[in-house]
């Protein structure tokens, strides 16, 4: 039993990191392995050759040096292992299947000289295929985001959407290089989008949920606080507030940064759908209000291709940025697994509104036993109920959210605490406005249905009933 899946994402263009320095690579190092996530061993990673023409690989267990495209030799006296830089975690994060982009923001891309590695898909890092024990290169950006291409048996092989690792970096914070200059223009930007687009009952509602939680120390004018501490911030800082990062970890978060930042980016979409007019598409109000749609893809009222753009641009807000000149979709196979799947734990994706796109085929169909999205409605706004679990969730030192940026809604137990009456909406045990009870997202009797999910709701993937993997 299987199911075919086809996605695609709206998002923007991945930024990485400068962990560049965070692995430092000498032919004196011990091979070691890195820290890898779940029940795994991860690869002895080295790399052989000289700069700017370094092949990236691992050391197999006779000795030999394996590069990402699978070409086999001796090991060279030129071969380097890497050791990781104090303050720096360096970590193989698993990617469980069906996880489509945007790419995390941590993931580290290949260094050279302080640039980041491009080849003809872009920028690439590397992954994991731990099934095969292959390692392989993923591209970063562009088309083929997402995809860890490796060899196993000699065979060219793709995994799309997970069932693989990724080579993250958290980098230590090292000093701004901004100038001055940089740091005015940012906080203008900043400062300017907070007058146009947050209204007066938006102050409220963040001094409300910040006073609620104590985290303010009691002192109140939690506003202006936040404002001034905003002006204090250095331009790399103010670029991070700014930038698609799922979490920022700041000492302003006790005041209410994070809150800030997802009522900011919500207003921003808000403005541009009623600004482009598509408020007035017939499918907006069930949207707005629910943050999820399910289509019947051949329905000759939704107008065919042109009709799924016209979609993209409602549930987005935009015109052009992030929507396709074309529709491509992309085939899944998607089987239950019968281990732990950190997907099936309730979460959002970020702090920012942000649009996943399905099409379900019938045949062969999704039922119950095959682990569907579990959707909670509504959940995509920012309630007072939501902004007082995530406020909690964001409070130093934030551990919780540094390890996982995308919330789980039981993942922080100070955030559990704080919006008790939250969760127990999600899980269905009692009725609420901010969010509805988490249901499962089936396809329409139809031969395909297109579906359409805010993940700035929160949602996972179903228990289902594991399965032998299908070709």
């Amino acid at each position: 039993m299987y199911r075919l899946l086809y996605g695609s994402t709206l998002v923007a263009a991945f930024e990485p990191k400068d962990s560049a320095h965070c692995l430092r690579w000498s032919q004196e190092a011990e091979p070691s392995r890195l820290r890898i996530e779940g029940n795994f061993e991860a690869p002895v990673l080295c790399r052989e050759g000289l700069a700017p023409s370094h092949r990236w690989g691992f050391l197999a267990s006779n000795g030999s040096f394996i590069s990402v495209v699978g070409e086999t030799g001796v090991a060279s006296t030129l071969l380097e292992f890497p050791s990781v830089a104090s303050g720096c975690d360096v970590w193989w994060r698993e990617v469980s299947e069906d996880v489509i982009p945007p790419t995390p923001e941590l993931a580290m891309p290949l260094w050279e000289d302080g640039r980041a590695m491009t080849t003809h898909a872009g920028m690439v890092g590397l992954c994991f295929a731990t099934n095969s024990s292959s390692l392989g290169y993923i591209p970063l950006e562009g088309p083929e985001m997402g995809q860890c291409h490796f060899l196993a048996d000699g065979e060219p092989r793709v995994l799309t959407g997970g069932l693989f690792h990724l080579l993250q970096a958290r980098p230590k914070v090292a000093p701004c290089a901004e100038g001055d200059l940089a740091r005015q223009q940012l906080l203008r930007g900043l400062r300017g989008r907070i007058d146009r687009f947050l209204s007066q009952e938006d102050h409220e509602l963040l001094e409300r949920v910040v006073s609620h939680s104590g985290s303010d120390g009691g002192q109140g004018g939690i506003y202006a606080r936040l404002l001034n501490g905003l002006n204090q911030l250095d331009a790399c800082q103010l670029k991070e507030v700014l930038s698609s990062s799922r979490f920022v970890a700041h000492e302003l978060n006790t005041l209410g940064l994070h809150v800030l930042r997802s009522l900011l980016a919500e207003r921003m979409v808000t403005a541009r759908t009623l600004g482009r007019g598509y408020t007035s598409h017939p499918d907006f109000p069930t949207w707005h209000r629910d943050g999820l749609l399910i289509k019947d893809l051949d329905d000759p009222e939704l107008g065919g291709d042109e009709g799924v753009l016209k979609l993209l641009r409602m549930v987005s807000g935009e015109e052009t940025l992030g929507i396709p000149e074309s529709l491509h979709w992309q085939p899944r196979n998607v089987t239950v697994q019968d281990t732990p799947d950190p997907q099936q734990q309730f979460h959002i994706d970020t702090f920012a509104p942000i649009v996943k796109v399905w099409v379900f085929r019938d045949p062969p169909g999704v039922n119950l036993t095959q682990g569907p999205l579990l959707f909670s409605r509504r959940s995509h706004r920012n309630s007072e109920a939501k902004l007082r679990w995530m406020h909690a969730y964001a409070q130093p030192p934030s551990a919780e959210a540094q390890r996982e940026p995308s919330f789980r809604l039981k993942g922080c137990a100070a955030a559990t605490e704080a919006a008790s009456d939250f969760i127990a909406a999600v899980d269905g045990k009692i009725e609420m406005e901010a969010a509805a009870a988490a249901t499962p997202v089936l396809p329409l009797p139809k031969t395909r249905t297109l579906v359409l999910a805010d993940t700035s709701a929160l949602h996972a993937r179903g228990p289902g009933v594991a399965t032998m993997m299908v070709d």
